[in-house]
Parts: C-alpha cells; structure tokens; sequence
C-alpha cells in the first residue's frame, strides 16, 4: 500500500522519503524536515496521534502540511481534532490516487 503510493507520488516527481514506524518517522524529519508528510494512522511504536502531538510541539516540524491516510475507523472526536490539526484526512478504503495527486499537488503550491 505505502510502496504503491510512493510510486504514484515519484512518477509525478516527488521525492518521497519512508519509515517503518513513528519514533523513525520523527527522527527522520529531525534530520531533514520533509515538504509535506502524508502519515498513517495506525503504526507500530508510536501511533498517527502520537506522532502528529510530537510535529505541533517541534518548531522545525509544526507548520509541514500533514495528509492523514487511515484504514482506522475514526469517531467523531478524532475527526474534529483532526480537522484542526491536519491538511486533509483520506480513508484508505476511499482512496483514490488521482484525487490524492490532486490534494498533495495543491498543498504543496502553497
């Protein structure tokens, strides 16, 4: 799934970056802060929520356009919480390459 979307997002020209987990993710972006990051919700060590609480406390990280891509049902008060934190949030089962090219096309010429 993720090595189907990065295809999809070099094939545009984009240079995408990956980690196995959320504590990786982080150290990665410490390193080299990324355009835009598109996270999952559900990962091994540091779940989406996790992770997004650690990018709004890091200055070098608070202000990267964030693109939510989850299998995990969310309730209505992940929604919310979300919808202030987040670029946009895609459903996996929703998930559509070309809309997804279109969005992160979007927020990156911003």
């Amino acid at each position: 799934e993720s090595n189907l979307m990065k295809l999809y997002l070099e094939a545009e020209g984009y240079v995408v970056k990956q980690a196995g987990n959320g504590r990786e993710a982080l150290e990665k972006m410490a390193v080299s802060p990324p355009d835009l990051i598109t996270l999952d919700m559900m990962m091994p060590e540091m779940d989406g929520f996790q992770v997004l609480e650690q990018l709004k406390k890091n200055k070098v990280t608070r202000n990267i356009p964030v693109v939510i891509l989850t299998a995990k049902q969310l309730s209505q008060q992940e929604r919310d919480f979300l919808q202030k934190q987040v670029a946009t949030v895609v459903s996996k089962a929703d998930l559509n390459s070309n809309r997804l090219l279109e969005q992160i096309g979007a927020l990156m010429r911003k």
